[in-house]
C-alpha cells in the first residue's frame, strides 16, 4: 500500500470524524418536507465518503473534451449530491411516505447516467474499502440500495434550455 493511499484514508476518516463531531455539537432541526430539507439534511460519514469518492473519480471517468468543462463538472457534481441526498431521504424513512420528487437535472442524459453509474459504482466500492462507518444515519447497504433504486427508475427528461 502506497503512503498516498495511506494518506487519502486517513483524510477521509478525519473528515468523516469532524463532520460527525459537527453534527454532534449543532444538532441543528432538521426539516422533513419542502424543497429545501433535502439540503438540511445532516452530513452522514458514508455518504460524505462516497462523495469524495465520487469527485476523484470524475474527471477520469469523463471524455478527454468534457475534462476542461468546468462548468460540465461543477453541474455534475452538484447532480451527484441532489441524487446522494434525495437517497439518504428515501433510507431513511423507506416505509413511511414515497421517495421525495426528484429534482430536474440540468444535464444531458448522457452525462446523468454517467452521474449515477459513477455515484453507485463509488458507493459499492467505498463499502468495499471500509466495512464501518461512525455514527452513520442509515446503513450503507440502505444508501447503495437506494442509489441502485433511484438509477433504474430514472427517467432522462431532456433539459430544460
Amino acid at each position: 500500500m502506497s503512503a498516498d493511499t495511506v494518506v487519502g484514508r486517513l483524510f477521509v476518516e478525519a473528515l468523516n470524524a469532524g463532520l460527525a463531531r459537527a453534527r454532534a455539537a449543532s444538532r441543528v432541526p432538521v426539516g422533513t418536507a419542502g424543497p429545501t430539507a433535502a439540503a438540511r439534511l445532516p452530513a452522514d460519514p458514508f455518504a460524505t465518503a462516497v462523495l469524495v469518492s465520487f469527485d476523484a473519480a470524475l474527471p477520469s471517468a469523463l471524455a478527454p473534451r468534457d475534462r476542461r468543462d468546468a462548468a460540465l463538472q461543477a453541474a455534475m457534481r452538484r447532480r451527484g449530491r441532489q441524487i446522494v441526498t434525495g437517497a439518504l431521504a428515501a433510507a431513511r424513512q423507506p416505509a413511511r411516505r414515497p421517495p421525495l420528487p426528484e429534482e430536474p437535472s440540468e444535464l444531458a442524459s448522457a452525462h446523468e447516467s454517467l452521474v449515477r453509474t459513477l455515484l453507485l459504482e463509488c458507493a459499492a466500492l467505498t463499502v468495499c474499502d471500509k466495512k464501518r462507518f461512525p455514527a452513520g444515519t442509515v446503513p450503507p447497504a440502505d444508501l447503495v440500495r437506494e442509489l441502485g433504486r433511484s438509477t433504474r427508475t430514472a427517467r432522462h427528461a431532456p433539459r430544460a434550455a
